[in-house]
């Protein structure tokens, strides 16, 4: 019986997919490069996925009612 078929590391996948060279720049750096134009643009959504993973989601405050 065969078992589910072995999926590749997709950290190492990855890595090597953004690595990827084309005019001087890798995938990732062409990536940012156009996330920060829309950004710049004024595509909020492009602005926060910036600064949320290089600064870190903003904490969010929650209401907690333990009363019964």
């Amino acid at each position: 019986m065969k078992g589910a078929p072995k999926l590749p590391n997709l950290e190492e996948l990855m890595a090597e997919v953004l690595d990827e060279q084309k005019d001087g720049k890798t995938a990732a750096q062409q990536i940012l490069a156009k996330l920060v134009a829309k950004a710049i643009k004024g595509d909020i959504r492009a602005a926060e996925v910036i600064f949320d993973r290089g600064y870190g989601r903003a904490k969010q405050a929650t209401d907690v009612d333990f009363t019964f």
